[in-house]
C-alpha cells in the first residue's frame, strides 16, 4: 500500500461534506450512523476519542449524545473546518492535530475510542489498532467503521483510484473476516462484526420506501455483505 499524502486531504476539505448533501450521500450516511451508534447507545459522560475525525462530522453526533469528545485528524484543513462548525453550534469540542500510530495520550485515557472511514488509510492497520487499545480504559469500547472489499461500492472507488491525485488511490478496502482478525491479533476481547449499506451506489433513491426495504432485507438475510463494515471490541479488564 502507498503511504498517504496528508496534502491529499487537505485538498479535499473544503467539499467533503458536500457528499452528505447528495442524495445517495444522505442515505449512506444515514445507515452508517445507525450502525455506529448502535453499538454505543449509552454515551452519557463518557470520555470519547474520534480517531480520523475529519470536518467533525461523527464527533458532533457524539457530544450530542453527551459525550465528551476529542477530535484528532492528521489534516489541518480538515480540523479548521470542524472547529468552524463546531463555533456555529456552539458546542465545546476539543480538535487536535495528531497520527492515529502514534496518539498524543495517555495509556487508559478514554470510556470509547471511534475510527469511521480512516483506518483504510493506515499503511499497517495494526499499529493505529495498538495505540487505541492502549488509550482505552479496561473494559472499554472501540468502534470502527470501514469500507468492504467485496461490494460494488469498492468497486466504484478503485476505478476512481486511477490517480495519486484521489484519495481512494491510498486506501485499503477490508473483508469482514479480516477486520476481525486484526481486532483480535491486536488484543481487543468480545469482538463483534457487522455491516450496513447493502444497496448498490447506482440505484434509484428517489423510492424511499424502497432502499430501506432492500436495506432491511440485507441486513436480515445477508447481514455482512453490506459497503460499510462495523468491528467492535473491548479492552481486557
Amino acid at each position: 500500500m502507498v503511504e498517504i499524502k496528508k496534502a491529499i486531504f487537505d485538498d479535499i476539505a473544503n467539499f467533503y461534506d458536500d457528499w452528505y448533501k447528495t442524495p445517495l450521500g444522505n442515505f449512506a450516511d444515514t445507515v452508517e450512523n445507525n450502525l455506529i451508534f448502535k453499538y454505543l447507545p449509552e454515551l452519557n459522560g463518557k470520555k470519547l476519542l474520534d480517531v480520523g475525525c475529519g470536518t467533525g462530522h461523527y464527533s458532533i453526533r457524539a457530544y450530542s449524545r453527551g459525550a465528551t469528545v476529542t477530535g484528532m485528524d492528521f489534516s489541518e484543513k480538515m480540523l479548521y473546518i470542524a472547529n468552524e462548525k463546531a463555533k456555529l453550534l456552539s458546542i465545546p469540542l476539543n480538535f487536535i492535530l495528531g497520527d492515529m500510530d502514534n496518539i498524543p495520550f495517555n495509556d487508559n485515557t478514554f470510556d470509547v475510542v471511534i475510527s469511521v472511514t480512516s483506518l483504510e488509510f493506515s499503511k499497517n492497520p495494526k499499529n493505529p489498532l495498538k495505540e487505541f487499545l492502549r488509550v482505552l480504559k479496561p473494559g472499554c469500547k472501540v468502534v470502527i467503521g470501514v469500507l468492504s472489499k467485496t461490494t460494488l461500492w469498492s468497486k466504484k472507488r478503485v476505478k476512481q483510484a486511477y490517480s495519486p491525485d484521489n484519495i481512494y488511490f491510498y486506501a485499503h478496502f477490508f473483508e469482514p473476516k479480516e477486520l476481525k482478525n486484526l481486532l483480535i491479533e491486536t488484543g481487543f476481547k468480545s469482538v463483534i462484526i457487522d455491516s450496513s449499506l447493502f444497496l448498490p451506489p447506482n440505484d434509484n433513491y428517489t423510492l424511499p420506501k424502497f432502499v430501506f426495504l432492500r436495506e432491511f432485507l440485507g441486513r436480515n438475510f445477508t447481514p455482512l455483505k453490506g459497503a460499510f463494515i462495523v468491528g467492535v471490541g473491548r479492552k481486557e479488564k
